[in-house]
């Protein structure tokens, strides 16, 4: 069929579909619009439509070996999403950018941090050693978010009887070297709580999460005994990103959020349009595990996210693996020892 065909078609399909599905979706997320102003309800609109129709013409015209569909960021455009549901911030040192091991006293540049043995099995998986998913809202505290994910899975590789999920809020609004809801970077929060925290973190009940940047409460923690923080920078070698994960369990990892990720639902994504220079990162995601799909022989990393359970297959996701350090996921490896 010829292209152009293909695309008026889709978006006949789109101008029938939206209309039917809009009401649905909004009853599906439980969302109302009627306390907003008739300009924002419009504009929502809007923005689902060019979702709807993002979706449909991308499944016509491409054969992707994932899903894209109608998530409940579907009403959101792109360059809000991008500005409000990301957050990492590279450091601005160069320095601080590199292979670094701190420990209570102090941080050591290590040029070149020597890869972990033994070698790595073929596949591992930890998502059993993480708590629920959750929902970083409208605040760019996806540093926050993936910092205390990694924790509480080392955690519980510790002890299987822990399920206290922490608080992220506590970090958002406590931490000083990092900008709350402006943004942050994973191992400046590790070693906030290693180093000016207490080594502890309260739990997410007794500070819970509203979204945004409140004055820093004095609660009771609990200790999460961090000897050292590490981080590698590997420089898209998925080889040692392997064997660092399947040796130290959940790491943080940087990533390149692009309009297509914003809309994965399933299956192993790939998209050649993401920038392949380390420098370029906006998201923090955790890695809890890898493996190869049966079928397609096509290798993937699972990683664990913080926008809700309406996001991906239950707010985590399959990136390609061994297929040029997708989306940079392969430049830094954070984690705690």
């Amino acid at each position: 069929m010829d292209l152009k065909v293909l695309i008026v078609f889709g978006f006949f399909i789109v101008f029938v579909e939206s209309n039917l599905t809009f009401k649905n979706w909004l009853l599906k997320y439980n969302l109302n619009y009627r306390t907003n102003s008739p300009e924002f309800n419009r504009e929502r609109k809007q923005s689902f439509d060019v979702s709807v129709a993002f979706v449909t013409v991308n499944k016509l015209k491409y054969n992707f070996e994932y899903e894209l569909g109608l998530n409940g960021f579907a009403d959101v455009p792109f360059q809000q999403f991008q500005n409000s549901f990301n957050g990492l911030i590279l450091p601005s040192d160069p320095s601080q950018r590199g292979s670094l091991i701190t420990y209570k006293n102090f941080t050591q540049i290590l040029p070149n941090l020597v890869g972990i043995t033994p070698a790595a099995p073929a596949s591992v998986d930890y998502r059993n050693y993480s708590l629920p998913v959750l929902n970083q809202k409208l605040c760019n505290s996806c540093w926050a978010f993936s910092t205390l994910s990694a924790i509480e899975s080392k955690l519980m590789m510790k002890n299987s009887s822990f399920k206290t999920p922490l608080s992220a809020q506590s970090i958002v609004d406590c931490d000083t070297v990092n900008l709350g809801c402006s943004g942050g970077w994973p191992t400046k929060a590790f070693n906030w709580i290693l180093q000016n925290n207490g080594n502890g973190v309260p739990s997410a009940d007794a500070y819970p999460y509203y979204g945004y940047q409140m004055k820093c409460r004095n609660v009771p923690k609990i200790p999460v005994n961090l000897k050292a923080v590490i981080q590698d920078y590997t420089n898209g070698d998925e080889v040692k990103m392997k064997d660092i994960v399947a040796n130290s369990g959940p790491i943080v990892v940087a990533f390149h959020v692009t309009s297509y990720f914003q809309l994965y639902s399933d299956g192993i994504f790939y998209d050649p349009t993401c920038n392949t220079k380390c420098s370029v990162v906006n998201h923090a995601i955790v890695i809890v595990g890898y493996g190869t799909d049966p079928v397609t022989k096509n290798d993937y990393w699972i990683i664990k996210n913080s926008w809700g359970t309406s996001w991906g297959k239950n707010g985590y996701g399959f990136i390609a693996r061994n297929k040029g350090n997708q989306c940079n996921i392969a430049c830094w490896a954070i984690y705690t020892t």
